[in-house]
């Protein structure tokens, strides 16, 4: 077939529609698991939501309730990212949540409290948390941004105990700015590169220490009413940046250490 064209033997015409609730479904992001099946976050009858899905694309039936898990974390309350615990399981970020779930969709009851994490940003009713890492030394850091001003970050257990990154710990900090956090990568030194954009005209990285101070910041500026929607890194350890205005996508690249890839 031609490279990105429609796969017209899945679904209808290359397109599947599913509608598992009354109210409001949607994915926000697709994870590979090491099983090959893949899982899909966002939000299921307006909460918490995840899909997981065989490598057909059919649902897999053995998680969750016919492949559908749906959390009260909150009320409107929608996962955004998600990354496999390195002792089993799922964690997934969100508005207001840190969750973690058994491989069968199940919550974990030995991570947090009740399987939810508390503690730190993640308490306040305006952190929207966008994504979620495991450091060098096997800690949990989450990265997203508070009220649309300042970017927001921090450190938990394994266990899902609050360790750092409080409330205080503000990244970019000038409630002037829109301030935007799409991403969290941990390097094997200890440090961890969030990216995202800020003012609306800049793709920003921000390198931080192991106790999360800052150590450095760069800039890649476009245009004005631009914002930053989505990372990855890639098989080289560069890191890529999708945004977006009214009306045209831009991508950035920053190397590893978050200098601009230039």
């Amino acid at each position: 077939t031609i490279p990105a064209a429609l796969d017209t033997s899945f679904g209808t015409d290359g397109m599947q529609v599913l509608s598992v609730s009354d109210s409001i479904d949607y994915i926000r992001s697709l994870k590979l698991l090491a099983s090959g099946k893949i899982l899909a976050v966002g939000a299921v009858n307006n909460h918490f939501g995840l899909l997981r899905f065989n490598s057909d694309l059919s649902l897999d039936t053995s998680f969750g309730t016919d492949g559908v898990v749906e959390t009260l974390v909150g009320n409107g309350e929608h996962a955004v990212d998600v990354i496999e615990h390195p002792e089993g399981g799922l964690l997934v970020i969100g508005k207001n949540g840190l969750v973690r779930y058994t491989d069968d969709g199940a919550l974990d009851t030995s991570f947090g409290s009740g399987g939810i994490a508390n503690g730190g940003n993640i308490d306040s009713s305006f952190f929207e948390g966008s994504s979620v890492a495991i450091t060098a030394d096997g800690r949990i850091v989450v990265g997203g941004d508070e009220n649309g001003h300042w970017w927001k970050h921090g450190y938990y257990s394994l266990s899902g105990e609050f360790l750092s990154g409080g409330s205080d710990a503000n990244v970019y900090q000038d409630r002037a700015l829109d301030a935007r956090s799409c991403g969290v990568y941990p390097l094997g030194d200890g440090t961890t590169v969030m990216v995202g954009s800020v003012r609306n005209d800049y793709f920003t990285s921000v390198r931080l220490d192991p106790e999360g101070n800052t150590i450095a910041q760069h800039q890649l500026p476009f245009t004005d009413d631009m914002s930053a929607e989505s990372s990855m890194r890639l098989p080289d350890g560069k890191i890529l940046v999708i945004g977006r205005d009214d009306y045209q996508l831009y991508v950035g690249r920053f190397n590893q250490d978050g200098s601009v890839d230039t």
